[in-house]
């Protein structure tokens, strides 16, 4: 055979090979292009993405049993056996869904993964049929039996949010665990009617209309407040808890922290870094008389009583506001001798018009004060560069200090020999209180802290309030990153790197300085910025008070029903000996102040 015959049948041999190869790829093409006909359990599957993601799919069958304002959750009343696989879905219709609870319907449409939020949320998919095709088959339909969380039903995981991943979850490979990770075992009932009986409110009604409950009455949650709230400790972050939103029944009770709801049915959604029920029967409110609490510890003439209290966005347009907070100032905090105030806006309050100007927002609040019995406080602050310290756009929050004038004395000339050496001062005495860090990149688009010293007694008392970088932008505890990342603690441990630098430098000039470092530091007790602050040279000469307190009393916020200490303050080694407390006046209520809680302290007289 000539060499040309032989490249012809080589030729003719690959052409037909490819030909094959073509043939097959587009037959096997067609038939994942091809509508299936599936059970949802089947387009759940045991994973946080749908093995039918992207394709289509023909003739689900379901029963309808929520309707949302841009679709509606159907579910299988013939479920299959398997409890890791959801037996419900969400129908996506984009506007208002053409059917009525109780309907069984037939949805033929495309399955997709919707992940709520921007790619930074990191929020986990929820699965869903796009572009839908409804068939109505039946109305008039029992709706499946609820699933029961909690005693006689499924246990929710408690402790494990999801210990089988490191990085997203959604992606192949990652095992699915329900049995022990919260995180799957709540996945495993995305869609589905629910049922948690007993709840205990942990977590009270929010400008979201969420609450948060345990079920059982929270027979399997730890560590309980004594006032019937639960707590953020090292390593437990509470999977347990249970969060309810009106988003299908907009009336929800103001259900404030220890109120009892007998049974709570709704399917289950996710949304905003959390599993939630919807509601779908009203909830019944047994109110548990929970009261805000008064201070324990006053001064009196031997004592110096010292608070902090993030005041939430406070401005002078707020008359409502000014004059509840200077009544809780009075009569729950027992006007103390000094008060270090965080999120203090400007006096246009939320306009963003360049006003920085505070001064009238702080007289406003002090005639309050004085109206409703309280001392004739002076006060301290100092006005921020517009938009350059974060919070509200237009707000300019800032640090200030309320302070009695009969009481404690501004020294109004800081003398201290190792002041006159650090840069951000710039060698000069201040004559009011010092705005520290304000050209660092450490406080970037932060509050910087406020350095005031008082005299008390002829003794001075040094005070760094600070509102350090606040947790927005970190990954949530229920997203697709696990273990979740917080990237906004490296910054919050700069900060408190910069300022125990300060305080060294302070201490070693005069080793029994009456320093505070005080306010909300936006992390708790046992964090890495924190600790940072502490630990060391420092360790032994600078000690949190929140220390003092039990673990499960350690709260001064409550976020998604965990209670956790963001509010601190840290005090020298010659201020140790104090009375410690949190006033728990707004968190726990639906009807609040702040969304902080206050903390006071007495310390006997030098």
């Amino acid at each position: 055979m000539n060499k040309r015959k032989r490249v012809i049948i080589i030729v003719a041999i690959v052409s037909a090979a490819a030909l094959g190869l073509y043939r097959t790829t587009r037959s096997w093409r067609s038939a994942m292009d091809v509508p299936q006909h599936v059970r949802i359990h089947e387009i759940q599957g045991r994973a946080h993405v749908s093995p039918w993601n992207g394709r289509e799919v023909v003739g689900v069958a379901g029963v309808v049993t929520a309707v949302d304002k841009n679709g509606f959750f159907i579910q299988d009343d013939e479920p299959d056996d398997e409890v890791d696989t959801s037996n419900a879905l969400f129908v996506f219709t984009a506007v208002t869904p053409q059917v009525a609870v109780g309907h069984r319907v037939r949805v033929s449409g495309r399955v997709g993964e919707f992940y709520p939020g921007r790619d930074e949320a990191r929020n986990l998919p929820i699965t869903q049929i796009q572009r839908p095709r409804v068939e109505l088959v039946e109305i008039a339909q029992t709706l499946p039996k609820p699933v029961q969380l909690g005693a006689g039903g499924r246990e929710i995981p408690a402790g494990v949010v999801e210990d089988d991943a490191d990085g997203f979850v959604d992606l192949p490979g990652v095992a699915f665990d329900p049995e022990t990770d919260a995180l799957d075992f709540f996945e495993s009932l995305e869609g589905m009617r629910v049922r948690v009986d007993d709840c205990v409110v942990v977590g009270p009604l929010n400008r979201f209309g969420e609450i948060v409950v345990l079920a059982d009455q929270g027979a399997a949650a730890e560590p309980r407040t004594e006032r019937g709230g639960l707590t953020r400790v090292a390593g437990d972050v509470n999977p347990e808890r249970v969060m309810v939103d009106n988003r299908i029944l907009p009336q929800a009770p103001p259900a404030n922290v220890g109120d009892e709801i007998g049974t709570i049915v709704g399917v289950l959604d996710y949304r905003h870094g959390h599993f939630k029920i919807l509601n779908t029967e009203p909830l019944t409110l047994r109110p548990g008389g929970l009261r805000p609490q008064t201070a324990s510890i006053a001064g009196g003439e031997d004592g110096l009583t010292v608070a902090s209290y993030n005041v939430l966005n406070l401005n002078r347009d707020d008359p409502e506001r000014l004059d509840a907070l200077a009544r809780q100032i009075v009569e729950r905090l027992l006007s103390p001798d000094i008060i270090a105030l965080q999120e203090v806006q400007d006096d246009s309050g939320r306009r963003d018009d360049r006003v920085t100007s505070g001064s009238e927002t702080f007289r406003r609040l002090t005639r309050a004060v004085h109206t409703h019995g309280g001392p004739r406080y002076d006060f301290r602050q100092i006005d921020p560069r517009n938009g350059e310290d974060g919070g509200e756009p237009g707000g300019n929050i800032r640090c200030g200090y309320l302070f009695d004038p009969e009481r404690v004395r501004f020294r109004a000339r800081f003398t201290a020999p190792c002041f006159a050496r650090l840069p951000h001062l710039k060698n000069r005495p201040f004559t009011s209180a010092g705005r520290l860090f304000a050209d660092s990149d450490v406080f970037f688009r932060c509050r910087k802290p406020l350095l005031a010293e008082f005299e008390f007694r002829g003794v001075p008392h040094i005070f760094f309030n600070v509102h350090l970088s606040s947790k927005r932008g970190s990954a949530p505890l229920f997203g697709r990153a696990q273990p979740p990342a917080d990237h906004t603690e490296e910054v919050r441990q700069a900060q408190t790197r910069a300022l125990r630098a300060v305080v060294v430098k302070m201490l070693r000039a005069d080793s029994a300085a009456r320093i505070f470092v005080l306010g909300d530091f936006n992390d708790l007790n046992f964090a890495s910025p924190l600790r940072e602050l502490t630990a060391g040279r420092l360790e032994g000469r600078l000690v949190n008070l929140c220390e003092k307190l039990s673990p499960a009393e350690r709260y001064t916020y409550i976020h998604n029903g965990n209670g956790q200490a963001l509010d601190h303050m840290i005090v020298s080694s010659p201020l140790v000996g104090a009375e410690f407390e949190v006033i728990h006046c707004n968190t726990e209520f639906a009807q609040a102040v702040s969304d902080h809680d206050p903390i006071l302290a007495r310390f006997p007289a030098p």
